[in-house]
């Protein structure tokens, strides 16, 4: 990963902070942190039960110096693998360190390889139960909003897999993120090409069914999450850029 593509990142998070209004998150009355465990002065690690899932899931804070200054927040997603190969931001990348001095949280889930971070219409007897759209709009943020003192400014950044998905969590809660920024997604997910690249990340790899993600091809669970033909929404955020080409690693 290239140090210029987490220059345009934080830079497109430092502008949007001044920009636009934030509307608050709501959390799921059952989802919650679990355990909190400082790893380092910068890095914590959550322990958060999704509520929709059923599951507890880990994510990875990284934190300003100050941690009683409040600062806005970077949910960075990792590509195909969900953050559990070896192909992450912090494997193959010097984010800790481009971070170390930001005033920023950065927020980093683990898990949900080969989900497309999406939430799924069915549980899929390989993947089980995906609703990672739930979960990174609904159930996370506010559990992070009360565990830091965040501004309640939030932008959404994603490689790979979740190029494609930071879209579609922009379209699915306006007004949440001041920014959005993709590296090396597939934006286009309802034509042959996209779904091929598709069937190539949930089947070929990860062994699913993409047919339980968002139903029968060329459906309407395909349309409503083909980002592409609604980018007239998608302009509406500040600072969004899109780097890169249309692999899904």
């Amino acid at each position: 990963m290239r140090r210029q593509h987490l220059i345009w990142l934080i830079l497109g998070l430092t502008l949007a902070a001044f920009l636009g209004t934030t509307t608050p998150a709501q959390a799921a009355p059952t989802s919650s942190i679990v355990s909190s465990t400082d790893d380092s002065p910068q890095q914590v690690t959550l322990m958060v039960h999704s509520a929709s899932m059923d599951r507890t899931i880990p994510v990875t804070v990284l934190t300003p110096k100050n941690r009683t200054r409040p600062a806005p927040a970077l949910y960075l997603l990792n590509g195909a693998g969900g953050g559990e190969d070896s192909a992450t931001w912090n494997a193959r990348t010097d984010y800790k360190k481009f971070f170390a001095d930001k005033n920023v949280y950065v927020v980093t889930p683990i898990g949900g390889a080969f989900s497309y971070y999406t939430d799924w219409q069915r549980d899929d007897p390989v993947l089980g139960r995906n609703k990672w759209q739930t979960f990174l709009t609904r159930e996370l943020p506010p559990l992070i909003d009360k565990r830091f003192p965040t501004t309640g400014k939030v932008a959404v950044a994603g490689i790979s897999m979740a190029g494609t998905t930071v879209f579609n969590l922009a379209l699915a809660a306006p007004g949440m993120y001041r920014s959005i920024a993709a590296f090396s997604g597939c934006a286009r997910t309802s034509d042959p090409v996209g779904q091929q690249y598709i069937r190539f990340v949930v089947e070929n790899r990860g062994g699913g069914n993409m047919t339980n993600m968002w139903g029968p091809l060329n459906g309407p669970g395909w349309r409503a999450n083909d980002p592409l033909p609604q980018c007239g929404e998608a302009s509406r955020h500040q600072g969004l850029h899109d780097r890169g080409h249309r692999t899904s690693r």
